[in-house]
């Protein structure tokens, strides 16, 4: 595989400047966005759950340890922090990345319509008639399709707006995260 070259021309260094970093932004989310493709091609019809989805893009981006490592030479614990780090990082990107997009020409995978989310036991929980006793009449009469459709409409917008429960998201973890980005 032959390193390809992309040359860009402008008329003033600050248009450059802009641009080198609007271009590296469009590297990276595309290089993290095909290595969530290729894990779940991996990974088959059972898709991902999000605890593996980091480890999962990691694998499969196949970065040598000098691209992401300040010591390509790190070995043992240490390697396996520079490795841990990187997965953390990885996670805040596809989290951030399931955010609906400000990227105009850059839509997220599922606004693309190329990447599904599916809720674990979302159809089960809405066929359970005990759990919606006591809630508001439309659902409790509601059959579980209907119930699971609107289930499925609240849970994506809460986490189109990122109210979710993951460590990466939290102010800081994300503090801590980039000690260790730095350190290693």
């Amino acid at each position: 595989h032959q390193a390809q070259k992309l040359l860009a021309f402008s008329d003033n260094r600050q248009d450059a400047s802009l641009q080198a970093g609007h271009f590296n932004d469009f590297v990276m989310v595309t290089m993290v966005r095909a290595a969530l493709v290729r894990a779940l091609e991996r990974a088959g019809g059972a898709g991902l759950h999000h605890d593996q989805l980091p480890l999962a893009v990691f694998q499969a981006l196949e970065l040598p340890l000098e691209v992401y490592s300040t010591n390509p030479e790190v070995r043992f614990a240490a390697r396996e922090e520079v490795d841990r780090t990187m997965r953390d990082v990885l996670a805040y990107l596809l989290y951030q990345d399931l955010e609906r997009g400000w990227r105009v020409t850059q839509p997220n995978l599922e606004q693309a319509g190329l990447l599904r989310l599916a809720y674990a036991s979302l159809d089960d929980v809405c066929a359970e008639e005990d759990v919606w006793a006591g809630m508001h009449p439309a659902l409790v009469t509601a059959s579980p399709a209907t119930r699971a459709a609107i289930c499925q409409v609240v849970c994506d917008h809460l986490r189109r707006s990122l109210v979710i429960d993951v460590d990466v998201l939290d102010p800081l973890f994300q503090e801590q995260m980039v000690r260790r980005s730095d350190q290693h």
